[in-house]
């Protein structure tokens, strides 16, 4: 299965509460495999809180940013690196809808910037431009990285070490895209910690930066992105074909929306990840708050059943069906994600091996481990067709990454008076 890293580099003196703020809007938007490491400079107070999935370590000296991240990846396992600092808040769904077209095509992904908060005008950096690529936050494949030999660690402390790694991706034949995913960046706060405000590793690296391409002064030399949405505050995201990407953001609003609503539903299936509002349902998790079995749920008049990855588990998902439509009360809704065999197949097709090794076990034989096997498997067709014979009404359908970093297909249907 396909898992992220979210490299935090941390350039305070010290752990803070922006810090704990970007490490909690990472874990709040990401779901499936991941892990985040933590690369922290010369830090006197490492408040880690015990995040889930999260590794930190410590260089007492006071490395580069280039030579930290390089570190970070050697540090850490995964597929697909995501670049962050620690003064960027993830909203929304965070990368997971831009995960495959990152992996199926090579690019590298940058969000869309929302500085409106940062006072970046007050503090006289000029905001990023609608051309330019988002320094402070990027995904790639790791295999991108690791072919191009990371950052290089000649640029000092910070600057210009990551312009330099895009020149070089793109001399390489890899897109720089921006993406629907908008972040949150107050940019030029790590600056503002050191005793010139970075100006000496500002001007040094730049210097470095122009002899390596032997560019004159005054020439532009910016990578600039293959694609250049409009990012000013409030404008409309890039427009998308409905494909197995496009409209995941607004699927997942209709999902939350339903949550936040809900009275009496249900989260079957959990595993270890909790839905507040929901009563957590997990046959083989004794931490839930319910060991039922999703074909005999021992409760009515449900308003909401929340179900992921969990239909490619059960041989007889006829039993299922009827008594999710049983516990049900009219009006109430079900939300169902599985593994999307038409999409997988797609990127098997498509994909480099390193992509196809990463799919074909999980994505259609499961994982080892009690009910982790796949026994079942659907299309976004055949998974409406089925709702749809058990009385449900499809409101909703979305193919994407909405829920794991394989490709799903998620459903959204309506119960209507009892038949």
């Amino acid at each position: 299965m396909f898992s992220i890293v979210m490299l935090v580099e941390v350039v305070h003196p010290i752990i803070n509460e922006m810090t704990h703020e970007a490490i909690n809007s990472i874990i709040d938007t990401t779901v499936g495999e991941y892990e985040i490491i933590c690369y922290v400079q010369g830090a006197n107070d490492l408040d880690t809180r015990n995040y889930k999935h999260t590794k930190f370590f410590r260089d007492k000296d006071k490395l580069s940013i280039a030579t930290g991240y390089n570190k970070a990846v050697r540090e850490s396992s995964g597929d697909i690196l995501c670049i962050v600092h620690n003064d960027i808040l993830m909203p929304n769904y965070g990368w997971n809808h831009v995960m495959g077209e990152v992996a199926q095509r090579g690019d590298v992904a940058f969000p869309m910037i929302d500085e409106s908060h940062s006072e970046c005008e007050k503090r006289g950096i000029p905001k990023t431009l609608n051309w330019q690529t988002s320094s402070c936050c990027y995904v790639l494949l790791r295999s991108v990285w690791d072919k191009l030999g990371g950052l290089d660690e000649n640029f000092e402390h910070m600057h210009g070490e990551d312009i330099d790694f895009f020149k070089r991706c793109q001399d390489a034949g890899h897109k720089l895209i921006r993406c629907d995913p908008r972040v949150m960046h107050h940019r030029g706060v790590s600056r503002s910690f050191l005793p010139d405000r970075g100006n000496s590793h500002f001007f040094d690296n730049w210097r470095k930066y122009n002899e390596k391409y032997d560019i004159k002064p005054g020439e532009d030399s910016l990578p600039r992105l293959s694609v250049t949405p409009d990012c000013r505050p409030g404008a409309p995201p890039i427009k998308k074909d409905k494909s197995i990407l496009g409209g995941v953001v607004e699927f997942g609003n209709r999902v939350n929306d339903l949550i936040k609503n809900s009275k009496h539903g249900l989260h079957i299936g959990c595993g270890d990840t909790i839905i507040n509002g929901l009563l957590s349902v997990d046959l083989y998790n004794k931490k839930a708050d319910k060991q039922w079995d999703a074909r005999d749920l021992k409760t009515e008049n449900v308003d909401l059943i929340v179900a992921h990855q969990v239909l490619e588990h059960i041989a007889d998902t006829d039993a299922v069906l009827k008594e999710w439509y049983r516990v049900l009360a009219p009006g109430g809704h079900v939300v169902v994600s599985v593994p999307d065999m038409a999409a997988i197949a797609e990127v098997i097709l498509k994909s480099p091996p390193e992509v196809v090794r990463g799919l074909i076990t999980p994505g259609i034989y499961g994982l080892r481990g009690d009910g982790m096997r796949h026994v079942t498997g659907f299309t976004e067709d055949t998974l409406k067709l089925e709702l749809e014979e058990h009385g449900f009404k499809i409101i909703d359908s979305q193919r994407g990454y909405q829920i794991r970093p394989t490709p799903s297909v998620g459903v959204i249907a309506r119960k209507g008076e009892q038949q």
